[in-house]
């Protein structure tokens, strides 16, 4: 399975979930697909922070998961990239 069909794996079970996980998963696609590819890819990590996002909030629920997304989107900076992978240039 590809990335891109994992995601859409995920997206879908987010649908079947409670409203709020709703909310918060359509949150995280209109970024992705609005917003995202506008932006110059500045993402610390290989799995970036708004596929982790969905992710966390389909494992972990909507507190949990939307908690750990947060934290990771915090530490997703300039200086974490260059201590993940100082040979990398992004």
């Amino acid at each position: 399975m590809t990335p891109g069909e994992e995601l859409e794996t995920l997206v879908t079970i987010v649908r079947r979930q409670n409203p709020f996980l709703r909310a918060a998963a359509g949150a995280v696609a209109l970024y992705r697909e609005r917003i995202s590819p506008r932006l110059p890819r500045t993402c610390a990590y290989d799995e970036t922070c708004s596929e982790y996002a969905l992710r966390q909030l389909t494992e972990r629920g909507l507190m949990r998961g939307g908690w750990a997304a947060f934290r990771r989107y915090r530490n997703c900076t300039a200086a974490t990239a260059e201590r993940l992978s100082p040979s990398s240039t992004r």
